[in-house]
């Protein structure tokens, strides 16, 4: 979707006020090209037709997947993370890496709570922002193991420490504890104002104002938050012509991967970032992905790859989904794993078939010759 995508303009009415908040209409039509735009519209009043006060919380914790995707952009690999990362925990310096749990204990909580002065000054947090130190319920609750990814009891005397445990280790432990200490920060609070012109009613915009910047003092990631805009609803809108264009179909990133792998629930944050690592890895014998700071691409035998899979069940994210589930049934003793294994080698059985059929398709599309083994 991303090689063929065309960037071919649109263009159709709309309005702005004086504070830069647009003002559309489901109903407006568009056009190919500028001059087609019938230029019938006048200056209109905007109506304000509510405000609302709203409220988010703090990002939930970070797992090693998430951490492992920001710090791609800056050019530090998985591997590196990981291997980086598990030093640090040896040391104290962090929490165990492999964790399933997205929370932590109240224990846990309580046991950090007077070393979070001290990992606030260390990443240059400001203490009086921290004054929400009593467990959050979308952060903290019983039944966790080994607890979210999150600084280690043992806090560094300073940030220049840690290089001693490798590349990268400065940033992963300062972007773990702002993502933690944005947990003591109050909430992000803001109005959201709903309207529309008095002229034409059908053109209604909202704008969501700041009121109260909380946790976003902290530690703030704009891709994971649409709640911010800016500027006030104004009092009058002028109309203009729109030049759109068709959405670009996402750039897959690292990012972008983990995301859509942990909403499917495929792995924990540290399986995930294991094995993106293999499958980027230059100096495997067959990596199936390039990553050129954080940004995916795939290689030849990850194109096969690909080209092998459809019509297969493997590579359908709903049975991922469901075999994880029917694992955990497992676990809980409340699903015979006999009938899963059965299920699952006749699903293999079927897409060795499909992918033997998908091959000579590959094969003929690459020009791949077809190699015989004994």
């Amino acid at each position: 979707a991303v090689n063929s995508y065309q960037k071919i303009p649109f263009y159709g009415n709309r309005f702005k006020d004086e504070n830069g908040n647009v003002f559309t209409s489901p109903d407006e039509p568009v056009f190919a090209t500028k001059e087609e735009v019938p230029q019938t519209y006048t200056q209109s009043e905007v109506v304000v037709d509510s405000k609302t006060k709203k409220s988010t919380a703090p990002s939930k914790l970070i797992d090693l997947a998430s951490l492992s995707a920001q710090l791609a952009s800056k050019g530090i690999k998985a591997k590196t993370v990981m291997a980086t990362y598990q030093k640090m925990y040896e040391a104290q310096v962090v929490s165990y890496p492999r964790t399933e749990d997205k929370h932590i204990t109240p224990e846990q909580f309580k046991d950090l709570l007077p070393k979070v002065d001290a990992i606030a000054k260390l990443v240059g947090v400001d203490t009086s922002l921290l004054t929400h130190r009593t467990p959050r319920k979308t952060h903290v609750k019983t039944g966790c193991a080994h607890g979210a990814n999150r600084p280690g009891l043992n806090v560094p005397s300073s940030l220049s420490a840690l290089p001693q445990y490798g590349t990268g280790a400065e940033v992963i432990y300062t972007i773990l504890a702002k993502n933690y200490l944005a947990m003591l920060a109050e909430d992000y609070e803001y109005e959201q104002q709903k309207g529309h012109l008095k002229k034409y009613p059908a053109f209604t915009g909202t704008a969501n104002v700041p009121l109260k910047q909380g946790w976003h003092m902290v530690s703030y990631d704009a891709d994971d938050d649409a709640d911010v805009s800016g500027a006030a609803l104004g009092t009058m809108a002028d109309p203009y012509i729109h030049e759109g264009f068709p959405p670009k179909p996402q750039t897959p990133t690292m990012k972008w991967l983990m995301k859509q792998l942990e909403k499917y629930d495929v792995g924990t944050g540290a399986t995930r970032t294991n094995i993106y690592s293999e499958v980027t890895n230059d100096k495997a014998k067959y990596p199936l992905l390039v990553d050129t700071k954080g940004k995916i691409s795939m290689t030849q035998f990850g194109n096969m790859s690909y080209m092998l899979l459809p019509g297969t069940n493997i590579g359908d994210l709903s049975l991922t989904e469901s075999l994880m589930a029917d694992m955990r049934l497992i676990a809980e003793g409340k699903k015979d794993p006999d009938k899963c294994l059965a299920d699952m080698k006749r699903l293999i059985k079927e897409d060795i078939e499909t992918m033997q059929r998908n091959g000579v398709t590959m094969r003929k599309e690459l020009g791949v010759m077809e190699q015989k083994f004994e």
